[in-house]
C-alpha cells in the first residue's frame, strides 16, 4: 500500500514538472506606435489534437497599461501562407520559414504611450504554465506617441459612432459614418466547382469593376458584376 502511495505521488509530480505546457521563445518588438500592431510570437513544447479548442488548450495574455488598467487577450494557433495567383486562381503555399509556418500569436493594440507590461498564461489537461514564472516579473513594451494614427471606433450617444484618432500629434475624438460597400465570401471560377477559388484576386476585381461603374447602377445591378 504505502509503495502504491509513494508511486502515485512520483507520477503526480512527474506531471507536475514535465506536463504542464510549455512556452518556448517568446519573440515581440520592444516598442510599437499608439494605436499600432504589437504581435507576439511563441511555440509550445507539445503538440495538441485541436489547436483551436480552448478545451484542449487555452492561451491567454494579459496586458497592464501605464495606468494599471488590465486587458485581457487570447492568443491564437498561426499557420503561415503566402499566396499567389496562376492562370486566374489563387494558390496557398506553407510558409516554412519559421517551425514549418506553425506558432501561437497574441495581438494586441495598445491605447495609451508609456510603458506596457504582460504575461502569458497557458491552460491545459495537465495544468496550467505563466511565462514570465514568478509573479514579480512581466514583459514589458514601449507604447511611443505618433503625429497621427486612428484608433478605435465606439458608441459617441445612442444614435451616432466615434474614432479615436491623432491627428498632428493630438489625441481627439472625429465623428464616424460607416459608408462603403458590403462585399460577402467570394465565388469560384466556374461557379460550381469549388475546387479552384479565385480567393482574394475575386475582391480585387470585384473593387476595381466598381470604378469604372456609374453611379446609377441599382443594387441588383452591382450583385452580378464579376
Amino acid at each position: 500500500m504505502k509503495k502504491t502511495l509513494l508511486s502515485a505521488l512520483f507520477f503526480c509530480l512527474l506531471v507536475k514538472v514535465w506536463g504542464q505546457p510549455q512556452i518556448i521563445n517568446p519573440t515581440f518588438p520592444s516598442s510599437v506606435g499608439l494605436f499600432d500592431l504589437l504581435e507576439i510570437s511563441f511555440e509550445m513544447g507539445s503538440t495538441y489534437s485541436n489547436p483551436y479548442d480552448p478545451n484542449v488548450i487555452d492561451i491567454v495574455a494579459m496586458f497592464i497599461a501605464p495606468d494599471n488598467t488590465t486587458y485581457k487577450v487570447n492568443a491564437f494557433y498561426y499557420e503561415g501562407y503566402s499566396f499567389y495567383k496562376q492562370d486566374g486562381y489563387e494558390h496557398a503555399v506553407v510558409d516554412t520559414s519559421t517551425n514549418n509556418g506553425l506558432s501561437w500569436k497574441v495581438r494586441f493594440t495598445p491605447t495609451q504611450t508609456g510603458t506596457w507590461r504582460f504575461r502569458i498564461k497557458a491552460n491545459d489537461a495537465f495544468g496550467s504554465t505563466t511565462m514570465p514564472n514568478t509573479e514579480i516579473r512581466n514583459y514589458t513594451f514601449t507604447c511611443t506617441a505618433v503625429n497621427n494614427a486612428n484608433g478605435f471606433i465606439s458608441k459617441a450617444n445612442s444614435r451616432y459612432l466615434k474614432r479615436d484618432i491623432v491627428k498632428n500629434g493630438q489625441r481627439q475624438f472625429h465623428s464616424f459614418f460607416p459608408i462603403g460597400p458590403n462585399i460577402a465570401w467570394y465565388s469560384c471560377v466556374p461557379y460550381d466547382d469549388y475546387s479552384h477559388p479565385t480567393g482574394i484576386y475575386y475582391y480585387q476585381r470585384y473593387i476595381d469593376s466598381l470604378s469604372n461603374q456609374p453611379s446609377s447602377l441599382t443594387p441588383g445591378q452591382l450583385k452580378s458584376i464579376k
